[in-house]
């Protein structure tokens, strides 16, 4: 990402099954904007409507899942 970064680590008990980091932008369209820029194979979220504002979820490759998200 452009203006800072997530690490989620790869280790045993970093998180429980299922778990996911929320992690609030400012404008989650400039972030869908630059990932789809990208033009990953695998990696292609879409932005979705959430009764807090917007949300996107991406999955890393160890499956942790990290939802940006813009509050209304």
């Amino acid at each position: 990402m452009a203006n800072g970064s997530a690490v989620a680590g790869e280790h045993s008990g970093d998180a429980s099954p299922g778990a996911k980091a929320l992690v609030r932008v400012a404008n989650i369209r400039f972030y869908h904007a630059e990932l789809s820029g990208k033009d990953y194979r695998y990696m292609k979220p879409g932005v979705e409507e959430a009764p807090w504002g917007l949300e996107m979820t991406v999955t890393d490759p160890f499956s942790n899942r990290i939802a940006f998200c813009q509050q209304a």
